[in-house]
């Protein structure tokens, strides 16, 4: 029985003694296994990191490129009011020097042409013009009150108050709205009156007639 026992038992020996080894292969494999499976997965979350990171660059590249599309128009548009401006700078500066002669001309309509027909104040100003030529005031060309005195705004306005669209009419505006004292309106046909209450309505104060 020993000697065929013993055999046996030598064979169980080998045979555990090979699954050990076997075993801690297995073990050293699955360890190995296990880093691999968890470079995977580092490497996936950072591959996911870094496409995520790439579709915000592709994004903020489009929103650098319509913004520097947008600035380039900006600089264009720029380029142009820059040109503008120093156009109106050199307009504004000329009218400067010629503004000493118009002023004489509209202050003297406001003060003094008011009771006067068209004609009449057409003969002032030309008259006015030709005095200050001969005293070496500077004014601009064919300057009139109007020209000096009116906004183009402010006279589209009073059109709207219901203010006759002829010259006289927009020149006595004129020079109600630039007189220190209350002006006297003759008005046979009751167009300033209906003139002034039109405007007194959309004046908090009201309008005194």
């Amino acid at each position: 029985v020993a000697k065929a026992v013993e055999p046996k038992k030598a064979a169980l020996r080998e045979a555990e003694a090979e699954l050990g080894e076997v075993m801690a292969k297995l073990q050293e494999a699955q360890a190995r296994l296990k880093e691999v499976q968890d470079k995977i997965h580092r490497l996936e979350s950072e591959f996911n990191a870094a496409i995520k990171k790439q579709t915000e660059l592709q994004d903020d590249m489009k929103l650098c490129e319509v913004k520097l599309e947008r600035a380039h128009k900006l600089i264009g548009g720029l380029g142009g009011e820059k040109a503008r401006w120093g156009q109106n700078v050199k307009v504004l500066t000329q009218q400067l020097t010629l503004l000493p002669g118009d002023c004489v001309v509209a202050a003297g309509m406001v003060s003094y042409a008011g009771p006067f027909n068209a004609e009449i104040r057409t003969e002032c100003e030309t008259h006015w013009l030709k005095e200050l030529d001969k005293e070496g005031i500077t004014h601009n060309e064919d300057c009139t009150m109007r020209s000096v005195l009116g906004e183009p705004v402010k006279i589209q306005q009073w059109v709207v108050y219901t203010l006759p669209n002829d010259a006289l009419s927009i020149e006595n505006a004129i020079i109600i709205d630039q007189s220190r004292r209350w002006p006297l309106m003759i008005d046979p046909q009751r167009q300033a009156n209906k003139y002034i209450k039109n405007m007194g309505k959309d004046t908090e104060t009201g309008c005194d007639a």
